[in-house]
């Protein structure tokens, strides 16, 4: 299984792994009438509660490993993947047990993953993959756990989720994303104030070009009287200078 996290500057990219597999848990039956909902493993579908239609979804197959070591264990051993944060190796060798037969052991391991994005890299996103090797005590108990896994909820095993991580998880999304009535109630007011801005703004608009209409009929008032000054003054520089003329070509 994929969980998605993001740094404290990124939470908007946080997914619940929890929200993630009872999604996948709520699926058809009909999805895996084949037997294989992805090649080469097949869908176990565990109820959170007994006679509950609420499931982790887990995919699993019959574990082959190249290691010399786990050769021994290789026809009892169950390799179980998209596994959420909150399974625990005593949950799943309990849930197995109590199912198909004894369990020897439960190895649960967690393998980070580079995003595949690159918006999704530049946001510090981190993909982890959960997976487990559930080794049986014999061989009938792996061939019962393979019978079960045919995409129909099985009622021998059961895995219940953690009530206080959940309440954890309910707890941080509420602080991570706001209430709908806030978000609702923000917006309405925005929307009652749109009207008057938008009038306020025409309001602005024309006594920004009134202001300027001013500005430009004083300008050109101020030259036009410049310019009659200029030309009264010439005429009466002018009528001065005749008057001299002629009264000196008198004498």
């Amino acid at each position: 299984s994929c969980c998605r996290t993001a740094t404290a500057a990124h939470h908007r990219h946080r997914v619940s792994a929890c929200e993630w597999h009872l999604w996948i848990g709520a699926m058809p039956a009909a999805l895996a009438a084949a037997g294989e909902l992805v090649r080469g493993f097949r869908l176990l579908r565990v109820p959170t509660a007994a006679g509950s239609l609420v499931t982790r979804s887990l995919l699993v197959k019959r574990h082959a490993s190249r290691e010399p070591s786990e050769q021994d264990d290789a026809g009892r051993t169950l390799f179980v993947t998209h596994l959420d944060n909150f399974l625990t190796e005593a949950q799943l060798m309990r849930s197995f047990g109590a199912a198909f037969g004894p369990v020897d052991r439960v190895v649960l391991k967690t393998v980070e993953k580079k995003a595949p994005k690159a918006e999704q890299r530049a946001d510090n996103v981190r993909f982890h993959v959960n997976f487990a090797r559930v080794i049986f005590k014999e061989t009938v108990s792996l061939e019962k756990a393979m019978e079960a896994a045919d995409g129909r909820i099985t009622g021998s095993a059961v895995l219940p989720l953690p009530g206080g991580v959940l309440k954890e998880e309910v707890k941080a999304g509420k602080t991570l994303y706001r209430e709908a009535s806030e978000l609702r109630q923000e917006i309405d007011e925005w929307m009652a104030g749109y009207d008057a801005r938008q009038e306020e703004q025409k309001r602005l608009s024309v006594s920004s070009v009134v202001y300027v209409c001013v500005c430009v009929c004083v300008c050109v008032c101020v030259c036009v009287c410049v310019s009659v000054c200029v030309c009264v003054c010439v005429c009466v520089i002018s009528m001065g200078a005749l008057t001299s003329f002629l009264w000196c070509m008198g004498q």
